[in-house]
């Protein structure tokens, strides 16, 4: 409801400075911008002395929502994404959205990174039901 550029530009410059780079182009930021716009998304984000210090966006529809993109600044001494990943759980449960998928569970998979088995530990703590995912892989000829 209350989603500016400047809150848009603020979470993009929040990802760079936390990824090191930017990791993909400036285009698919605007269009995660107009989905927040069209209401097909939203942005929950915590704020230090009006600087962003970590946001969290989804996907969402009326049964649904996609844990999408988050980006939280590590330099803190309460890690933020559990608190806005709450925030957004109440925020659906309140708007009556059932269900809020956090991602894949590839921790058996032996070609992943100390980072990634990271960010399954955290998204596995606000589960309550994991689905099983596999990857199948087709050698073409």
């Amino acid at each position: 409801r209350n989603f500016t550029s400047n809150t848009w530009n603020q979470f993009i410059n929040l990802h760079i400075e936390v990824s090191g780079r930017l990791t993909r182009p400036l285009s698919t930021w605007e269009l995660q911008a107009e989905q927040i716009r069209a209401g097909e998304a939203f942005l929950i984000y915590g704020l230090e002395s009006s600087i962003m210090v970590g946001a969290s966006f989804f996907i969402s529809n009326d049964v649904e929502a996609y844990y999408a993109v988050g980006a939280y600044n590590r330099k803190l001494k309460i890690p933020i994404s559990h608190c806005l990943i709450y925030q957004a759980i109440r925020y659906l449960k309140d708007t009556d959205i059932r269900y809020l998928y956090l991602g894949e569970d590839f921790a058996d998979s032996k070609e992943i990174s100390n980072k990634e088995m990271s960010i399954i530990y955290f998204k596995k703590g606000f589960a309550n039901y994991i689905v099983q995912s596999r990857n199948l892989r087709f050698i073409l000829e």
